[in-house]
C-alpha cells in the first residue's frame, strides 16, 4: 500500500482480485477500483501525487512481469496512461 503525499488517500495493491484501490484515507471508504495484471506486487505513489505505477509478477503462468501506470484525475479517480510487459 502507499498514502498520498499529503495523506489523505490510501493506495492498495489486491493480488488476488488483480486491482489497485483507492481509499479514503479519513473513512477507509473506497472511492475507486482499477483493474492491473495479475498478483500486483508493488506499489508507489510519485512525489507530487500525480501518478500511481502498480507492478505484477504474474501467478500459474499468467501475466505479469509488467508495470502499470495511472495518471491520478479528478476526485482521485485513476486513469491508465500505460501498461507495459517486460516480457
Amino acid at each position: 500500500l502507499a498514502i498520498s503525499p499529503d495523506g489523505r488517500f490510501i493506495y492498495v495493491a489486491i493480488n488476488n482480485s488483480s486491482e489497485v484501490v483507492t481509499l479514503d484515507a479519513h473513512n477507509l471508504n473506497i472511492l475507486n477500483r482499477n483493474q492491473v495484471d495479475p498478483f500486483s506486487v508493488g506499489l508507489a505513489v510519485s512525489p507530487d501525487g500525480r501518478s500511481v505505477v502498480v507492478t505484477s509478477q504474474g501467478h500459474s503462468g499468467r501475466g505479469g512481469n509488467s508495470v502499470n501506470i495511472f495518471s491520478v484525475e479528478a476526485q482521485e479517480k485513476l486513469e491508465l496512461i500505460l501498461s507495459q510487459h517486460l516480457n
